[in-house]
């Protein structure tokens, strides 16, 4: 058996695919919409899970 070193085996993982097209500006907007609101989740969570 041969062995497999840790280059030979992060170069066999699956790569991300990039596209060449821009998505569309709603995509866009729907993400950075998502991005801006996530630090405030977890805060919104506990107030509203520990509330009396």
């Amino acid at each position: 058996m041969s062995k497999t070193s840790y280059s030979d085996a992060t170069k066999s993982q699956v790569y991300k695919k990039y596209r060449a097209e821009m998505p569309p500006e709603n995509v866009i907007r729907a993400i950075v919409r998502t991005g801006q609101q996530a630090p405030f989740a977890s805060q919104t969570y506990k107030h509203t899970t520990f509330a009396g």
